[in-house]
């Protein structure tokens, strides 16, 4: 069972890193790649007892094929990068803040974890930002250097050492994709 696991979180932080990659670049695929390694890291946080973060990366690959159908609709137009608006971002807080407080009150009664507030968190705070990224607004990537560093935090409390290393290059490529996606935006 924990050869497969390592298989498993190699094969899903490959397919992640793939899919996030591709997502930087503007490219379509990195929504596949990226459906890929939530299904598999839904399986890995479940078997770790990490229930609101299984149960995000399920929701990922839900998501996933909604980034996908937004992008691939607008395959044939230039790659707009939006800023949020204030309205928006605090939408978005308030959003983030709800589900936290919900998720963690709900991990906290029914579920056998030790982090039921951390877990919920940093699932609340990704289902935000991948929505801020399906609808290309730049500072989604700002949010995802701060949730993946801390992820890093979580996974390695976990015993979850190649999901902490994957994490970390996640935060990498974070900002990586800001500096991407910023360029394109002051690109006339």
């Amino acid at each position: 069972m924990i050869k497969q696991m390592v298989f498993l979180e190699f094969f899903g932080a490959f397919i992640t890193l793939l899919g996030v990659w591709l997502t930087a670049r503007g490219k379509t695929s990195g929504w596949l790649a990226g459906i890929g390694g939530a299904a598999i890291y839904t399986y890995i946080c479940f078997h770790s007892k990490l229930y609101a973060e299984s149960t995000l990366q399920a929701i990922y690959a839900g998501m996933g094929f909604y980034g996908w159908l937004a992008w691939k609709n607008t395959q044939n137009t230039s790659f707009q990068v939006k800023t949020i608006s204030t309205l928006t971002f605090s939408l978005n807080l308030l959003i983030w803040l709800l589900l936290t407080m919900f998720t963690g009150i709900v991990l906290e009664k029914y579920a056998d974890t030790d982090l039921p507030y951390t877990d919920a968190f940093l699932a609340a705070a990704g289902l935000v930002l991948t929505w801020q990224m399906a609808k290309r607004y730049l500072e989604c990537w700002t949010g995802w250097m701060v949730v993946n560093l801390l992820s890093v935090i979580v996974f390695l409390f976990r015993h979850l050492y190649i999901s902490a290393l994957l994490y970390f290059i996640l935060a990498i490529l974070a900002w990586y994709g800001h500096k991407q996606w910023k360029k394109l935006f002051e690109s006339p």
